[in-house]
């Protein structure tokens, strides 16, 4: 098993006290965020207790892969540093049996290559998640026009990230997201640099969605 069932029952303890009334609304929450961790599905299902008045939560757990990923190709990219581009992302899920997650992230095209490394996991029982991040950036302008000027730079970037599901249920979500990145950019053009500089920056952030039945029932997303 991917996530220790210690942890599983830990999760279901904190948002349902045994011998208190159910709750279902928490319950239900639990276990979608249960469900969300990297590495494994989990739903539930109630079933009477053995005493009287005693209701049991019944978990079913199965492992998902250890790593997922994808590689495409389109022809999406920007003019400037080569229309055709080459993506790659893979994802190890749980590698500490966590539910924590570590991410790769490449782009090439003819004039970008673009790399981002992130570690992300779980704090409590309640859906917060952490990670951190950091990607760099090297470019050349290879269009025709813009050849000449031997333009290239380059910029790497650290980053913090924070999420909490303030709502989280089967029909509407809501997120909360905050960042925190240090950028640094280097850029040059016919071999004399032309703008050197760092930044920091934070946002701050919602996106949620909405499932309804209106029409025969559609999704709704904002963000």
């Amino acid at each position: 098993m991917r996530f220790p069932n210690e942890r599983l029952l830990s999760a279901i303890d904190a948002a349902q006290d045994k011998g208190q009334p159910l709750n279902a609304n928490k319950l239900d929450r639990a276990i979608l965020l249960l469900d969300d961790l990297p590495g494994i599905a989990v739903a539930g299902s109630l079933r009477k207790g053995e005493g009287e008045n005693e209701t049991d939560v019944g978990l079913k757990i199965a492992d998902e892969p250890l790593a997922n990923g994808e590689i495409s190709a389109d022809n999406t990219g920007a003019r400037s540093t080569g229309v055709e581009r080459l993506t790659g992302n893979l994802y190890i899920n749980s590698p500490l049996r966590v539910g924590d997650q570590l991410s790769a992230n490449l782009i090439h095209s003819r004039g970008t290559d673009y790399g981002r490394l992130g570690y992300s996991i779980p704090v409590g029982y309640d859906g917060w998640r952490v990670g951190v991040s950091g990607s760099s950036l090297h470019y050349k302008l290879v269009s025709e026009e813009l050849k000449r000027l031997d333009a290239r730079g380059a910029s790497s970037t650290v980053g913090l990230e924070a999420s909490y599901p303030i709502i989280r249920s089967r029909l509407r979500n809501l997120y909360l997201g905050l960042n925190a990145d240090n950028k640094h950019f280097d850029n040059e053009a016919n071999r004399a640099t032309t703008t050197r500089y760092q930044i920091q920056a934070f946002a701050i952030g919602l996106n949620g969605n909405l499932f309804d039945r209106l029409g025969g029932g559609g999704a709704n997303a904002a963000g």
